[in-house]
């Protein structure tokens, strides 16, 4: 007795799409994710690729390298200004120091738009 099976190009393409089709569907249902909301619970991001635990495992809303943290620092500014970006002047690097001084850090920026469309940094508040 013999049989014979033949496979046409056609045939093979549709079992290939088949296959993609369904492993998309099983990917995309396997995630537990709410795709109405614009962002992901803390429960739902790992802490790396292969450590698949939550940033915040013991589910208290704080992301657990943060739960020892009981109060915020502040600092007192004093003696800030407001310099505008001369991005014609700029040489690459680390442009902050080059428009603010060595004992200051910025504390502000606002943004521009340009006739493109495109917005940019046009000045940072420096402040000591």
């Amino acid at each position: 007795m013999k049989i014979n099976i033949n496979i046409e190009k056609k045939h093979l393409g549709i079992f290939a799409l088949l296959v993609i089709g369904l492993s998309v569907v099983l990917l995309v249902s396997a995630a537990n994710v709410d795709t109405s909301q614009g962002y992901h619970p803390l429960q739902q991001i790992s802490k790396t690729t292969s450590n698949m635990v939550s940033v915040d495992d013991n589910g208290n809303g704080i992301i657990d390298t943060a739960d020892n943290v009981n109060s915020a620092q502040s600092v007192v500014v004093n003696n800030c200004v407001w310099i505008l970006v001369d991005w014609g002047s700029m040489s690459g690097g680390d442009e902050r120091t080059v428009l603010c001084g060595s004992n200051e850090f910025i504390t502000g920026i606002n943004y521009s738009v340009s006739s493109g469309g495109y917005r940019y940094v046009s000045d940072i508040r420096c402040c000591s």
